[in-house]
Order: structure tokens, then C-alpha cells, then sequence
């Protein structure tokens, strides 16, 4: 009775606990301990019913039942709770992996626009330091080389605060960026979605 009534440690739910406890390792070796615990106390009954000492031979095979229908109920148990984190640990690897493919997308994007922001700026660079072209047209070529340059540094400054985003998603540092996961600033990038007076020209 004594070996049943200290099983109470062997069987303690892991359930609601963090995720150690659902790791493979620990689950072996919670099952191989339950295994051994039903083993060792049907052993003790079997040898109390042999050696004739008080316990009744139905009472001991009913305990015996009892401890093996207790530790095969906690065996499926924490292989339930295992199967349910693994589901949980591939769900998040293949959203992790989405977001990845979405960001390599967007970032391929990126750098085709900026891409094409730089000709433009090139462009309208000689196009205002070219003597032949009018005042009044190289004040125009003036403005759009202005707002093209600025176009261009918001874009690579939306790169870096995505990336930034993403890497907070995944909880991942970024090399070389001594900016935690997660510190980016959500106000500079929403003014920058923000056109100013000057664009609305």
C-alpha cells in the first residue's frame, strides 16, 4: 500500500505546465518511469499474494488491475499532450515558413521599386544640372528629383521597419541591428505612409 499511496509523484499531471513538458525526451522518460511503476507494484502484489501475508487474492488482483489501468491512462495522456504540442510546433514552423516566402516577396519588391527610384533620381539629377534646360523646367525637374530622393529613402526605410517587424514575429535578433525583436517604431512608419503637403502638390 505503501509503494501505491507514493505513486501520487510518478502520476502528477504535467498538463497545463510549459512547454518542457511536452518535449520528446521528457515524454520517454515519463513513460518509461510509469512503466516501471506498474511493473514494481503488480511485482509487490504478486509477492504479497505469494508469500500469504493479510491481503485477500481478489483485492490484490483488483489493485494490481487498478495500478496498471492508472499508469496506462497516465501513458496516454502524456502521449496526447505530446501529439497536440507537435501539431502546435508544425503549425507555427509553417506559418513561420509563410511569412517567410511573404517577406522575401515583399523585399524583392522593394528593391525592384528602389531600384527604379534611383534611375529616376539619376535621371532628373541630369536633368537639373544640365545647362541647356530652361528655368522654369528645371524647377519642375528640381521637384521631382526632390520627392523621388525622398520617395527612395522612405522605401529603404520601409524595408529595414518590415524586416524589423518580421524578425519580431519570429522572435529572431537581426544580425548586425542592435534593435531588439519587436522595437520598431509603429508612429514613424505610419507617418511615413502619411503623404505631406509638400506631395499633394
Amino acid at each position: 500500500m505503501i509503494r501505491i499511496l507514493s505513486a501520487s509523484a510518478i502520476l502528477s499531471s504535467p498538463f497545463g505546465r510549459s512547454t518542457q513538458y511536452t518535449t520528446t525526451p521528457y515524454v520517454l522518460r515519463r513513460v518509461k518511469r510509469l512503466i516501471w511503476f506498474a511493473l514494481v507494484a503488480c511485482v509487490a502484489l504478486i509477492g504479497t499474494l505469494e508469500t500469504g501475508q493479510e491481503m485477500p487474492q481478489q483485492l490484490s488482483t483488483r489493485l494490481a488491475m487498478g495500478v496498471i489501468l492508472i499508469a496506462s491512462w497516465a501513458i496516454v495522456m502524456h502521449i496526447t499532450v505530446y501529439l497536440r504540442a507537435e501539431d502546435v510546433r508544425r503549425a507555427a514552423e509553417s506559418e513561420a515558413a509563410r511569412l517567410e516566402g511573404a517577406r522575401m516577396t515583399a523585399s524583392a519588391m522593394q528593391d525592384r521599386i528602389a531600384n527604379k527610384l534611383s534611375l529616376t533620381v539619376g535621371y532628373t539629377e541630369f536633368l537639373v544640372t544640365d545647362p541647356r534646360l530652361p528655368e522654369d523646367l528645371r524647377d519642375h525637374a528640381q521637384r521631382a528629383m526632390d520627392g523621388a530622393r525622398a520617395a527612395a529613402e522612405q522605401m529603404s526605410e520601409l524595408k529595414r521597419v518590415t524586416r524589423q517587424e518580421y524578425r519580431a514575429r519570429i522572435n529572431k535578433p537581426i544580425d548586425g541591428d542592435s534593435t531588439t525583436p519587436g522595437d520598431y517604431d509603429s508612429d514613424r512608419l505610419q507617418a511615413m505612409m502619411t503623404p505631406s503637403k509638400g506631395d499633394e502638390r
